[in-house]
């Protein structure tokens, strides 16, 4: 029953979510990101995280699991990873060990939350900002520099010249 339960409640989160033992074999995973590989549960269970979510760290000393197993406490990086239909999702992977009954770490649990919300909207901020910055320092109509741009080039150019000790 017990297990049944666990199974139930790693399914409720939205997010990714797998458990890997230190041989990097996946021993449980969730709906979500079975959904997200779109395989079936069967397919996932037994095979090597490299071989689900292959990446450029895996199988060297920058993979965030074996720094898990090397003492690391807690992980968290901003990934990218293709689906099948060749879109590329970003996530924030977390990463946690996962301990035996005597302390001792036999796995790791990861998570993988799907940030192209906030993406998005970084880029658009991003975006945003550039359009300000530009309407900053030039005239709408004439698409002339402005004062504004004159004395941000002037200060700049002061500072060159006085660091390259020119007159």
């Amino acid at each position: 029953i017990a297990n049944i339960e666990l199974t139930q409640i790693i399914n409720t989160s939205p997010d990714g979510m797998f458990l890997i033992d230190e041989a990097f074999t996946v021993k449980r995973i969730n709906a979500a990101l079975l959904t997200f590989l779109d395989i079936g549960e069967n397919e996932a269970i037994h095979k090597k995280c490299y071989d689900l979510m292959a990446s450029s760290w895996c199988k060297t000393p920058d993979c965030p699991f074996s720094r898990l197993l090397k003492g690391t406490t807690y992980l968290e990086l901003d990934i990218e990873r293709t689906r099948k239909d060749g879109m590329a999702v970003p996530f924030i992977l977390s990463a946690t060990p996962f301990t035996g009954m005597d302390g001792a770490v036999i796995g790791m649990v990861a998570r993988f939350k799907d940030i192209t919300q906030r993406k998005y909207a970084e880029n658009m901020l991003r975006e945003a900002n550039e359009r300000l910055e530009l309407l900053s320092v030039c005239d709408g109509l004439t698409g002339v520099a402005n004062r504004r741009c004159f004395d941000q080039t002037l200060e700049r150019e002061w500072n060159r010249l006085r660091r390259a000790r020119e007159p």
